[in-house]
């Protein structure tokens, strides 16, 4: 969670400081001298998507039959989805709220301040950003005595990546034997104390505007005690990741429908991020 002008206020702050010392410092490289940006916390209420660290992009929902975008488990699971791809660029602290608690039990989705790339990049210096809109679509949720489980499928099609700070973009390399898109696809075990659900329920239709991140604690009282994907554990995920393959490949997409390792590094112009639906209502 950030605040944007606080950080601007220490950034300065630090700089001005940093040449006073520049000028005694006699032959002290500038990389000793750069201090890296600082994200600073601010209440759920306050929360605001960084697309400054993680890029201009958005997130547009669809479900499979039956399954309500805005229920409480659905709920859940868009905000985690977004957060975990959001956390690669600013880690797991820094995505929605309350999402590097309600992951605590699962290793591999935390991610450090700075994001996943480069590795070990200290906060303020990570390089990672996505510019479009991600297609993402709930396949299944199953609730339970203790929960739910639940699947879920993106679509990169219509994402530009960058990995040099937003300096410049490229499509992300797909297979090359002739396949097209199979998308991104996840399971989840989430549980709820005493299996009662925490999660607030919004209307479709807010009626008005939408911000592209909560500002409040989606994850409030839910638990992420297991997560795996893209690849099947079970034989009951055959289901699910074929309906990921086959829902992304009726989709319109902006990418090639082959792009190579050689021509995933070449610069293209970035898609233009479409409005997020449902989105997070203005409270």
């Amino acid at each position: 969670m950030f605040s944007l002008g606080r950080s601007i206020r220490l950034g300065s702050t630090v700089t001005a400081l940093l040449l006073v010392t520049a000028c005694s410092a006699g032959n002290r490289s500038a990389e000793t001298l750069a201090a890296p940006v600082h994200l600073a916390a601010v209440p759920a209420a306050e929360y605001a998507f960084p697309s400054a660290w993680a890029g201009d992009y958005t997130f547009q929902w669809s479900a499979a039959d039956g399954i309500d975008l805005t229920g409480p488990e659905s709920t859940v699971v868009r905000a985690l989805a977004e957060s975990k791809r959001l956390s690669l660029s600013v880690g797991d602290r820094l995505a929605y709220p309350g999402y590097s608690q309600a992951v605590s039990q699962v290793g591999w989705l935390h991610i450090p301040d700075g994001g996943s790339y480069p590795a070990g990049a200290r906060e303020g210096d990570w390089q990672l950003r996505w510019a479009g809109t991600f297609l993402a679509r709930i396949l299944q949720v199953d609730p339970n005595d203790h929960g739910f489980t639940a699947a879920y499928c993106l679509d990169f099609g219509n994402v530009a990546e960058s990995d040099d700070g937003g300096k410049s973009y490229h499509w992300r390399p797909t297979r090359e034997d002739g396949e097209t898109a199979r998308g991104w696809v996840r399971w989840l075990n989430v549980t709820a104390p005493h299996g009662e659900s925490q999660a607030t329920s919004m209307p479709t239709d807010t009626g008005g505007p939408v911000h592209r991140a909560p500002r409040f604690n989606v994850f409030d009282g839910w638990t992420v005690t297991d997560a795996w994907g893209p690849s099947p554990q079970r034989e009951a995920d055959t289901a699910e990741a074929d309906g990921c393959t086959q829902w992304t490949q009726s989709n319109p997409h902006a990418e090639p429908p082959i792009v190579t390792s050689a021509e995933g590094r070449e610069p293209v112009t970035p898609p233009v991020a479409q409005p997020p639906a449902p989105g997070w209502p203005v409270t």
